[in-house]
């Protein structure tokens, strides 16, 4: 059985706190009386300790009810220094045996026995006329505040501790609301894109849309079963852009050659977000020139090196105002605001638009 970890460091400071009394009442007192009596501290001030920390605190104080709170503090502790002035553990009222031993040898010195000398007789306390506190329980007392003070603080230390985690919690799923939500708005985004393009296919009852609903297949069977989880093998990932690769060239069937995919040490040990590259490579079909020019081109790069994945994607511009949608790319702005959520600082994102050529550059660390 696992004893948890505050459970044992706890154990762990009031057996030293213990041990730490039973030392000290020990240099004036027998043994068996300083573990009786550093046990009986020890019990007293654990009592306060986590009745405050745990109950009084968490119930009057932090519901802003201090009257209540002081009320019942001033009760327990009361009834709780009643209880050990009713007990012999804490001595009698009168001075302590030792302090005559330490006369007692104070006066047996050569001088004070050739001078008769002998310690004056020590004044006791009347039990008629007692104290209505043994010195040693107000000690206790005054002892048991320190013990408020400090359980106090550990209350702080736990509530704030506490809050934090909350809020990590809480960021941290509201971080992964927002990372599927976006992933889910892809989904949609990439059938619309393919349906114009089945659409398209069948509208010139080309031949080709038989393949291109079965490359839309293989697509969806990745969006559907395997795009659910937080991180897919990168292979995985690599073989979808092929498929859609494949599906957007049955479209641009006469500019085929113009079209470029590479793929370097792709493997199954590393993990990537799914569904993150494609959106880069729908935007180089979206809008590259490849129907307007034989100089047109869109090249997509992939490469491994370690733990480390670089992906390149530049294609040409159409030189024409208007001739592309200029709708903002849906999946551009998702693909970027999933890698600061999924990776955080351990990415690295180059976009470049110039001279009619458009490029982005990805580094991943996974």
């Amino acid at each position: 059985m696992k004893i948890d970890r505050s459970i044992f460091l706890h154990i762990l400071v009031w057996v030293a706190y213990v041990n730490i009394l039973v030392l000290t009442i020990y240099s004036f007192e027998e043994l068996t009386v300083a573990v009786e009596r550093a046990s009986l501290i020890a019990a007293v001030h654990a009592f306060i300790f986590y009745l405050n920390a745990d109950y009084l605190m968490p119930k009057f104080l932090e519901q802003k009810r201090v009257v209540l709170y002081v009320m019942q503090l001033v009760f327990v502790l009361a009834l709780l220094m009643y209880g050990v002035q009713r007990t012999s553990v804490m001595g009698d009222f009168g001075p302590h045996p030792s302090f005559d031993k330490f006369s007692e040898k104070r006066f047996d010195t050569p001088m004070g026995r050739e001078m008769d000398r002998k310690p004056p007789p020590l004044q006791r306390f009347d039990r008629k006329n007692k104290p209505v506190l043994h010195p040693r329980v107000i000690g206790l007392t005054i002892s048991s505040f320190l013990a408020l003070f400090i359980s106090a603080i550990y209350f702080n230390v736990r509530s704030k501790k506490k809050k934090d985690e909350e809020m990590l919690k809480l960021r941290n799923e509201s971080l992964e609301a927002e990372s599927k939500l976006l992933k889910s708005q892809i989904n949609p985004h990439f059938l619309f894109n393919t349906l114009n393009n089945l659409y398209y296919l069948a509208s010139v009852k080309s031949d080709l849309a038989p393949q291109a609903i079965q490359q839309l297949s293989e697509i969806l069977r990745y969006t559907i079963y395997d795009s659910d989880h937080a991180m897919v093998p990168l292979d995985k990932e690599v073989a979808y852009i092929e498929h859609y690769i494949r599906l957007q060239c049955l479209k641009e069937e006469g500019h085929i050659n113009q079209v470029s995919f590479k793929a370097e040490g792709v493997d199954g040990q590393l993990m990537i977000a799914p569904m993150l590259l494609l959106p880069f490579v729908e935007n180089s079909f979206k809008h590259g020139n490849l129907a307007e020019s034989k100089e047109a081109f869109i090249e997509v790069n992939l490469a491994t090196r370690g733990s480390k994945i670089t992906f390149h994607c530049k294609n040409s511009l159409s030189d024409r105002e208007g001739a592309k949608d200029k709708t903002p790319g849906i999946g551009m702005k998702n693909v970027e605001r999933r890698l600061q959520l999924v990776y955080g600082v351990h990415y690295d994102l180059y976009v470049n638009d110039s001279k009619g050529i458009f490029e982005i550059k990805l580094e991943l660390n996974v």
